[in-house]
């Protein structure tokens, strides 16, 4: 996947910046905070066939153009699952999420997704689980 061109409609250095302040944050209030890349997610023995499958998936977003940027995006939200089974599992948060209060810091013995945009649609940016949850 093309470095920079994410979909986020934010340069690299204002996503390092929200990097920053999200570890931060999370640290604040007692967490270790990790930064998952690509790379972790290319340490999950299937991912392969996973990033495979997902070229074959009309991931374009509203637009529905072909030469969308959401699609690399809309791939990586879902490859980032592959990461946190590769890491062993826990909580993952979007970048963009922050804390606004103490929360639990141990993984359920269920998957659980603590925030999802209204309506149910979108992707959840807050979720907990166990590896094989992931």
């Amino acid at each position: 996947m093309a470095t920079g061109r994410k979909g986020t409609g934010m340069t690299d250095e204002a996503d390092a910046a929200m990097l920053r302040v999200w570890q931060e944050e999370w640290t604040d209030i007692g967490w270790d905070p990790v930064i998952l890349t690509l790379e972790d997610a290319k340490q999950h023995p299937r991912y392969e066939e996973f990033a495979t499958k997902l070229e074959n998936v009309p991931l374009w977003g509203r637009s529905k153009k072909k030469s969308s940027m959401n699609r690399e995006y809309n791939q990586l939200c879902y490859i980032r699952h592959l990461a946190m089974a590769a890491v062993g599992g826990g909580f993952m948060s979007d970048y963009d999420v922050l804390p606004l209060k103490q929360m639990v810091s141990e993984v359920g013995p269920d998957f659980t997704v603590y925030s999802a945009t209204p309506g149910g649609k979108g992707v959840p940016c807050l979720m907990g689980g166990q590896a094989h949850d992931w």
